[in-house]
């Protein structure tokens, strides 16, 4: 990973936005002069009235979203150890200044997410990546096989949400995330997937906090701007989208609920 700021030892808010997959959301709250805010890209000519901007040299230079995640995973270790930090997906815009997020979600953890609010479990999460098409069905097919094969236990977990991470600096979160980032590696780019199971093979139990994904007292999601949605998914834009979602769901999501490997 390419050197990034020299940041001391304050909260950090950071977020990640590379390939030109979308604009920046510039933040609308009365920041904390002690939280700093910085935006990772690889777009030398952002600009930004709210946000530090940093450039980095993205290790995967052909898919931005998997350069995205290599900063929402490890990015971090940008700061001093020691250092409490938010992540926020471009897509979050916050209420509240990022070092009272902190303050709340990291009670009882070094890591934590927001609980999904719209999926029971995380059988039904890959369901759902399934239908809308947001990877190859192969790969999805092969990482959910994975895990039922091994850590069937989690399939029937509340599933949690990767839109904002809350982290200390710590050798747990470096234990944790490593894991999180080898199964985003291996398998799908849809990370919200293998949170539960990384929590698993780590060891570490991560804070999960309750909350509508869409807004709270923290946050509101989703805020678009200028998004390239045909980057996201085989679905979004696409003519006949709704058909789409019910055909994939007949084709590919009845797998996902039977009890022997088809």
């Amino acid at each position: 990973m390419a050197i990034g700021p020299n940041v001391s030892q304050k909260d950090v808010v950071f977020t990640a936005l590379f390939g030109g997959y979308e604009s920046l959301n510039e933040l609308e709250i009365l920041k904390n002069p002690n939280t700093r805010y910085i935006c990772f890209t690889d777009d030398s000519s952002l600009r930004s009235e709210t946000w530090e901007i940093f450039l980095v040299n993205p290790i995967n230079k052909t898919s931005p979203s998997r350069a995205s995640r290599e900063i929402k995973m490890l990015g971090h270790r940008h700061f001093p150890d020691g250092t409490r930090s938010l992540y926020i997906d471009n897509t979050v815009r916050l209420r509240i200044d990022g070092a009272k997020v902190l303050d709340v979600w990291l009670k009882e953890s070094d890591v934590a997410f927001m609980l999904h609010s719209s999926r029971k479990t995380v059988r039904g999460e890959f369901f759902a990546c399934s239908v809308y098409e947001l990877d190859q069905q192969k790969k999805i097919w092969e990482q959910y096989s994975h895990y039922r094969k091994n850590y069937p236990a989690v399939l029937d977990q509340r599933p949690h949400w990767g839109g904002m991470i809350a982290r200390v600096n710590s050798s747990t979160t470096d234990k944790f995330m490593e894991t999180w980032k080898e199964q985003f590696d291996q398998f799908t780019r849809r990370d919200q997937l293998s949170i539960n199971v990384s929590s698993v093979i780590s060891g570490v139990k991560v804070g999960s906090i309750e909350g509508e994904n869409a807004a709270s007292i923290w946050h509101d999601w989703p805020i678009l701007r200028n998004r390239q949605f045909q980057m996201r998914d085989k679905t979004s834009g696409r003519s006949f989208r709704k058909l789409r979602i019910i055909i994939n769901g007949i084709v590919y999501g009845y797998r996902f609920y039977l009890h022997k490997v088809v």
